[in-house]
């Protein structure tokens, strides 16, 4: 599977809905990871779908161009990846995906980031 970045959205704008898309249950859960990085002027969200049609999001750090935060659909299976810790879990329930992602976002921004702090 290849993935690239097809966009990078504002908070306000909503992820593609191309191929197979995120569902409006889908996309509820995600806006928890919005309202997260919200709160964090140097992460943003990108939405994209990879060539198969499968969407993602990642949460991305903006200074250094560093991906903090992935999740994905693929095969009716939501996989979640912290990139810095090489983590990969899935999971059948975009709900408890969302948890696991906020968690882990979480742990990351207290970690490594600092409101104001050049990375």
């Amino acid at each position: 599977m290849t993935v690239t970045v097809t966009d990078r959205i504002s908070f306000e704008d909503t992820p593609p809905a191309h191929g197979r898309g995120w569902s409006q249950r889908e996309l509820r859960e995600i806006n928890r990871i919005r309202v997260a990085c919200g709160n964090q002027f140097y992460v943003e969200l990108a939405f994209g779908e990879s060539d198969e049609g499968d969407p993602w999001c990642i949460a991305w750090e903006q200074e250094g161009e560093r991906v903090v935060l992935h999740i994905a659909r693929i095969d009716s299976c939501y996989v979640i990846a912290g990139p810095c810790r090489s983590r990969l879990q899935r999971t059948t329930s975009i709900t408890a995906a969302t948890d696991l992602a906020l968690r882990w976002l979480d742990r990351e921004l207290h970690e490594h980031f600092r409101p104001g702090q050049a990375v």
